[in-house]
């Protein structure tokens, strides 16, 4: 049975139980609310990172993807969304996607996401490190929109990072965003993921809840 200490998982990855069937659907209803956020902000060829809060407005993520808010809702955690983001990032040998830590300690929803591949996930992965972080917080939504804000990563020190593991990007999927971690591509084709993220999931893990009906059997 998997647990949950302060908001940690003991897992880096477990696949996610949602339908194999409503999948493709999911994946293209993702995509029109992608592309009408990435219409709204900044962005560069190199890496792109947009955060939308949806925190206490679960309408908009039932109005825009109505099939993933219906699966959320089968699998009894749509009360606890907190919160999502697309990431995408393009193909660049010469300055990958760093190594980070998703979030400081300071924000209050546990640390793991629901990542669903969207876009140009063939071929492209999640690894894992170990290694020391960086305690200098980095700001992904200024690098994206061009403004200061509060800060959503740190950093692993690159000459410190030994690789752990990694999983392929081929379907919806639990990733443990507290865990070093970084998105990589043998695609030149943009990789675009949804990310999912939740709060008080805590009584979820105590009871057997997630391992039972959260992760694909």
């Amino acid at each position: 049975m998997s647990t949950l200490v302060n908001g940690v998982p003991d897992f880096l990855y477990k696949s996610a139980a949602i339908d194999p069937q409503l999948f493709p659907v999911i994946q293209e209803e993702a995509y029109a609310l992608f592309l009408k956020m990435y219409a709204m902000v900044k962005h560069d060829k190199r890496i792109f990172y947009y955060f939308e809060d949806f925190k206490n407005q679960f309408g908009d993520l039932a109005v825009h993807c109505p099939v993933l808010f219906g699966e959320l809702r089968r699998l009894k955690i749509h009360t606890l969304f907190d919160r999502m983001l697309f990431v995408q990032n393009y193909y660049n040998r010469e300055k990958p996607m760093p190594a980070h830590r998703d979030h400081p300690d300071e924000f209050n929803y546990d640390h793991f996401g629901l990542n669903i591949p969207v876009r140009g996930y063939q071929g492209s992965y999640t690894v894992f490190y170990d290694g020391d972080i960086d305690p200098d917080p980095l700001s992904w939504d200024k690098d994206a929109q061009g403004t200061q804000n509060i800060a959503t990563a740190l950093l692993g020190k690159p000459h410190t990072l030994r690789e752990i593991d990694r999983v392929e990007t081929t379907g919806p999927m639990w990733i443990n965003t507290y865990a070093l971690h970084a998105g990589r591509s043998d695609s030149e084709n943009p990789r675009l993921i949804l990310s999912l993220r939740f709060n008080s999931m805590q009584h979820i893990f105590d009871n057997g809840y997630f391992d039972e009906h959260l992760v694909a059997k």
